[in-house]
């Protein structure tokens, strides 16, 4: 083919490329979607709508047993809980639970835990959070829950319960993270609100709780 010939064929291609590229249409970047949540509303940003329930939050007040928290040791007291000074997130303690070797007892397991009995928010949407540290943490691991009575203090079945067993895995070795769990609607009923910090039945190992609350939207 002739030089000529050959050179307008390319500057011909050239040009329809160019045509082509500029009409086509520039994709937009990706937006991952954001599901709705309930604590997104903007009311809730106002800090003097959030109520906290719990009392001492960071484990710091200690006078006899451990001031306002209550703890179970298992069925053979293979649960060890202690008010710990060696890791913390706020202040200078925690709250700790260990377990050397574990018993396959689902009613055998160790907890911290707290009982609110007076001005119960009936109606109310419930959110505990706990910062947690775990340490070679096997099995069925740690557990965060609430619990609604219609009694002063927790007997036999709940009326209302919420946890995150079976819903987050919170086991192995991990620094320092914040888990949640909600209860959706207090009812009428209720009398009692207990918040536990679980170390699991079937579980060794090592965790730590601090900066626990338990809060609700006024």
């Amino acid at each position: 083919m002739p030089l000529k010939k050959l050179i307008l064929l390319l500057i011909i291609i050239l040009t329809v490329g160019l045509m082509f590229s500029g009409c086509a249409k520039e994709e937009p970047p990706f937006t991952p979607e954001t599901e709705s949540n309930p604590e997104d509303d903007p009311a809730n940003d106002d800090p003097s709508n959030i109520i906290q329930m719990l009392n001492n939050i960071n484990a710091e007040n200690e006078s006899g047993p451990l001031d306002f928290w209550w703890n179970y040791s298992g069925n053979s007291n293979e649960y060890i809980s202690t008010w710990a000074s060696n890791y913390y997130v706020s202040s200078n303690h925690s709250l700790k639970i260990n377990c050397i070797s574990s018993i396959s007892d689902i009613n055998s397991l160790g907890f911290w835990a707290q009982t609110i009995n007076s001005n119960i928010p009936i109606g109310k949407q419930l959110t505990l959070k706990a910062i947690i540290k775990i340490e070679n943490v096997i099995g069925d691991g740690v557990s965060i829950a609430i619990r609604g009575d219609d009694t002063t203090f927790p007997s036999d079945m709940a009326e209302v319960f919420s946890t995150t067993e079976g819903q987050v895995n919170i086991n192995g070795t991990k620094d320092w993270t914040e888990y949640g769990v909600v209860l959706d609607n207090v009812p009428s009923n209720i009398k009692s609100i207990t918040v536990y910090l679980i170390l699991l039945y079937n579980t060794t190992g090592t965790a730590y709780f601090d900066d626990i609350t338990l809060t609700y939207i006024e």
